[in-house]
């Protein structure tokens, strides 16, 4: 699936990715990657996600659309690279999903717990309509936990 562990960005930074997904979809997997100033990200490789061209690329033109702008509840690409067909897509590595913690609390979140929690995901649905941009997956695994907030992913 992978031609090589290690890749330039757009930004023209380097990444390596660890073998191991950190989880899987119907379009690729994510991994989990160091870039060449140290930092923590994670990478979503989208199975030949490069044969489309940037201009056809949903999910390239999201990152493009997005860009720099300031988004507060929105994890948004950072950066981009192609390898082979497939799409590379830089990531901020997020502490955990939404998933994770219902999975963690099987009895339920308390109201003090989802009220913080539905005004962050709301927040980022305004944010990502004010982008013109529309989420079609929206699901506890899409929504993550990172900087002491909770975003949307806008890969979806």
């Amino acid at each position: 699936m992978r031609s090589t562990n290690t890749f330039q960005a757009d930004d023209g930074h380097e990444y390596e990715m660890a073998e191991e997904p950190l989880g899987t979809d119907g379009q690729g997997a994510v991994y989990r990657s160091r870039s060449s100033d140290g930092t923590e990200v994670a990478i979503k490789r989208i199975l030949n996600g490069a044969n489309l061209g940037p201009e056809k690329n949903r999910e390239l033109q999201i990152a493009l659309r997005l860009g720099d702008a300031s988004r507060q509840y929105l994890l948004a690409p950072l950066t981009w690279a192609v390898d082979g067909t497939d799409l590379l897509l830089v990531m901020p590595l997020a502490e955990r999903s939404l998933a994770d913690e219902l999975t963690e609390h099987p009895d339920g979140l308390t109201e003090d717990d989802v009220v913080p929690i539905l005004r962050d995901i709301a927040t980022g649905m305004v944010e990502l309509r004010a982008a013109e941009i529309v989420h079609r997956d929206l699901k506890p695994a899409n929504v993550l936990f990172f900087n002491g907030r909770w975003h949307s992913q806008t890969l979806a």
